[in-house]
């Protein structure tokens, strides 16, 4: 059986469909955006349990599969951001923005990203209930 079947067989029966065609749309724009898959059976599981609870995260996954891969590569869900956290990592993403346009975007992108990255950690109880909250008001 491959990783991702052996994490879906946790799901209950009622939702395994569901979280296949997120996998599978990922799956898709990960390959079309040259996106390695993870293959490790704890992320899969914890993948499969936040596509599971939420739907908003299984959506930008499959629009966004660099999102998934930048959040796992830069470890930032195993990670509570200090208080000047936020304010760092949005500097840094609007380096460079050339109109109202382009700000929005990134404006849009980093809400995205955090808001999973937070998804993601409440979901597979990687932070505490005052991580969360300190995060969702931060941002």
């Amino acid at each position: 059986m491959i990783p991702f079947q052996q994490a879906l067989a946790a799901v209950p029966e009622h939702f395994r469909d569901e979280v296949s065609a997120h996998w599978q749309a990922y799956s898709e724009a990960a390959e079309r955006d040259g996106v390695a898959l993870p293959s490790e059976s704890q992320v899969l599981a914890q993948l499969v349990r936040t596509w599971t609870a939420s739907e908003f995260v299984a959506r930008v996954c499959g629009r966004e599969p660099g999102l998934l891969a930048e959040l796992l590569n830069s470890e930032d869900l195993h990670q509570s951001y200090d208080e000047d956290g936020y304010t760092c990592r949005l500097k840094s993403r609007l380096e460079g923005v050339a109109d109202p346009e382009e700000l929005g975007l990134r404006l849009r992108r980093f809400r995205r990203r955090e808001m999973v990255r937070i998804a993601w950690r409440d979901l597979n109880e990687l932070a505490t209930l005052a991580e969360i909250l300190t995060d969702l008001s931060r941002l």
